[in-house]
């Protein structure tokens, strides 16, 4: 299963209501909510930022929901950025060693 979507089904009866709430984390951030239903006439789903609320009027409706998270964005080099980070330590390590054999 995919770690950035958590998928949720629910079956109410008349006049139930369930508020499903994500908590923030510091991997994901919430980016959708889909919910679905068989009976969309008898049914109330309410989006929020970050919590889905579903009210059923008739009972036996299912439903389902779908939390989308979209993961942190990390920071990386590039392949020329890694070429010349590799570079510039090489022109340090070199000038290191150099001064270490003039002060021997």
């Amino acid at each position: 299963m995919d770690p950035s979507q958590q998928s949720f089904a629910f079956f109410l009866n008349a006049n139930e209501t369930v508020r499903v709430t994500e908590l923030p984390t510091e991997v994901f951030s919430l980016t959708d909510i889909n919910c679905t239903t068989e009976d969309e006439e008898n049914a109330l789903i309410l989006l929020d930022e970050r919590a889905v609320r579903i009210t059923c009027e008739l009972p036996g409706t299912s439903f389902a929901c779908t939390f989308v998270n979209s993961t942190a964005k990390i920071p990386t080099l590039s392949e020329w950025g890694l070429l010349a980070m590799a570079g510039i330590l090489g022109i340090v390590g070199f000038m290191v060693m150099r001064r270490r054999k003039a002060a021997v």
